[in-house]
C-alpha cells in the first residue's frame, strides 16, 4: 500500500509540473510507398498515430500505431497494423521558440494482420523527417517523415516471396505540440 500511494504522489506531482509542459506532442500522419523484398515490390497506403514525450534535451519516446494496406492481383486489399516504440532525436527541442524541427528515429515493435487471431511478427523501424510550426506560438505544425520499416516473412501473408519485407514510405501530417 505504501508503494502505491508514493507512485501515485510522484505521479500526480509530474502531471502538474513544470517538466511536463511543452514536453507532448500527438501526430497524425499518412502517406504511400513500396512494400518489397529484394526482388520485386508492390505501392503501399501507410498511416501513423502517435504520441511523443520529450525526455532530455533532443531526446524522445514515442508510442505508435501504424498501419498500411497493399492491393494486388491475387489479394484485393490486405491491411497490417503494428505497434511500435521508438526514440527520436531531434536536432532541436519541440518548445515554443523553434519553429522547424529536423530529427532521426529508430523503433522496435510487433506487426500482424489480426490481433486476435494471427501471431504478430516483430517490425524493425529506421526514419528521419522534420516538423514545421506556423509560428513559435503556435501549437499545430506538420510533419513529414521517410521511413523505412523492416520485417521479416513469418506468421503474415505478404504478396511477396522474399524472406525480408521493406517497406519504405513517406509521410505527411499534422502534429500538436502542447
Amino acid at each position: 500500500m505504501p508503494k502505491r500511494f508514493f507512485l501515485a504522489c510522484c505521479f500526480i506531482s509530474f502531471c502538474f509540473s513544470n517538466a511536463y509542459a511543452q514536453k507532448n506532442e500527438f501526430s497524425s500522419i499518412m502517406g504511400g510507398g513500396r512494400l518489397s523484398d529484394s526482388k520485386k515490390g508492390v505501392n503501399a497506403f501507410a498511416m501513423t498515430a502517435s504520441y511523443t514525450r520529450s525526455i532530455i534535451a533532443g531526446l524522445a519516446a514515442e508510442g505508435s500505431l501504424d498501419a498500411f494496406f497493399v492491393e494486388t492481383a491475387s489479394i484485393k486489399s490486405n491491411d497490417y497494423t503494428a505497434a511500435q516504440v521508438s526514440l527520436l532525436y531531434r536536432f532541436g527541442s519541440i518548445n515554443k521558440s523553434h519553429r522547424v524541427i529536423p530529427y532521426i528515429t529508430v523503433g522496435i515493435g510487433k506487426i500482424t494482420t489480426d490481433w486476435t487471431e494471427i501471431l504478430s511478427d516483430p517490425i524493425y523501424k529506421l526514419g528521419a523527417g522534420v516538423e514545421y510550426y506556423f509560428s513559435e506560438q503556435s501549437p499545430l505544425g506538420l510533419r513529414v517523415e521517410v521511413r523505412d520499416e523492416i520485417t521479416r516473412k513469418g506468421h503474415q501473408d505478404y504478396p511477396l516471396a522474399g524472406p525480408r519485407i521493406f517497406l519504405v514510405s513517406l509521410r505527411a501530417g499534422v502534429s500538436y505540440r502542447f
